[in-house]
């Protein structure tokens, strides 16, 4: 039985020598078994503590000399084992549910003399580096060469990036990244975005630059709506947004260069978080009326095909919840003479 974790051992007799009780924390294995060659139903059951500093590992007497086991946040992938001697706690976190769960049930069988022989222990011998080395965050890919197609994606990576790999479609391994907040799949040839990316529920950047998604799903727009802060969809052929686009009200930097938008949602100005946006060369005519609830540092609609009405029209125009603007030149739209002219046209009506 081993369970791979991090590790703080605390002792509990150095405070009242005022020194520090608590070592830092490490990735540790700890393993629950019997000393190789020891009597399988009789041998004495060990708790052992690997650490990357210490392979050989640490072995602490179970029977008769744990004293307490805390489970309080075992949900969370915490538990605390106290020994009697020598007199430390194992403060144990980032721990997989399931597998803690697991450790301490056979523990507390252990603890109380009972038949644990249906429960798989180890046979405690040294840990090799490999078992104990950092988890890891981060992994970038940036030739099909270096994808990994015959080894897993690390379970606890925080940070992905899998660029100009030519991918068509994104894999299906990645939705069980739990603790992903970054995702790039920038400059590929991705098509569709599939539905499985919604159980990346902590995500908040998503990279999809330099693809041909045509569109944006809705169960995304659901799922991102309390996380994601930035999406950058330059350089795609998205054509609309649905309307649960607007529910991503934590977005702060929206990036939508070079599509073919015909328009955006009518509740855009739902995106209250929103500071910069841009989405020059595209196909919008108009905009929503609800633009001007944004707060906005920096705005670019360069390029778009914006028609001109005469302010005699604006009335009607904005009681379909849209304004026309003409056509800019400049390489920005100024957000100070956008928002002005917005305002006059409606002192105007």
């Amino acid at each position: 039985m081993r369970l791979v974790c991090n590790l703080q051992v605390g002792n509990r007799l150095l405070p009242t020598l005022n020194l520090t009780g608590r070592k830092k924390s490490n990735k540790t294995q700890l393993s629950l078994g019997r000393n190789p060659g020891s009597d399988s139903k009789d041998g004495e059951l060990y708790i052992m503590v690997c650490t990357s500093k210490n392979l050989n590992g640490t072995k602490y007497k179970v029977r008769g000399n744990v004293e307490q086991v805390f489970t309080k946040f075992m949900d969370q992938g915490k538990a605390t084992v106290r020994v009697k001697e020598p007199a430390h706690d194992l403060i144990v976190s980032q721990a997989d549910v399931i597998q803690l769960k697991s450790f301490l049930h056979a523990l507390k069988l252990g603890l109380q003399n009972k038949d644990i022989g249906q429960v798989k222990l180890s046979t405690l011998r040294p840990a090799s580096s490999a078992q104990v080395e950092k988890q890891k965050t981060r992994l970038v890919v940036t030739s099909r060469r270096d994808y990994p197609l015959t080894t897993s994606f690390p379970y606890s990576l925080e940070s992905l990036k899998i660029s100009t790999c030519t991918l068509r479609k994104v894999d299906g391994r990645i939705s069980s990244l739990k603790h992903l907040t970054v995702l790039d799949l920038s400059e590929n040839q991705l098509r569709d975005l599939p539905d499985d990316l919604a159980k990346l529920q902590h995500l908040a950047e998503l990279h999809l630059q330099n693809n041909v998604v045509e569109k944006f799903p809705a169960s995304l727009c659901i799922a991102y709506s309390r996380s994601l802060r930035l999406l950058d969809m330059n350089n795609n052929m998205l054509s609309c947004l649905p309307p649960q686009f607007c529910e991503l009200t934590e977005l702060v930097n929206l990036k939508l260069d070079n599509n073919q938008l015909a328009s955006l949602p009518k509740n855009f100005g739902n995106l209250i978080n929103l500071r910069f946006f841009a989405a020059s060369s595209n196909q919008l005519k108009s905009i929503p009326c609800t633009f001007l609830q944004l707060t906005l540092e920096s705005v670019d609609l360069y390029g778009n095909p914006f028609d001109y009405e005469s302010v005699a029209n604006v009335r009607s125009e904005m009681m379909l919840d849209s304004i026309h603007i003409r056509r800019y030149s400049a390489a920005t739209v100024p957000l100070s003479r956008f928002i002005t002219k917005m305002c006059l046209w409606k002192s105007l009506l």
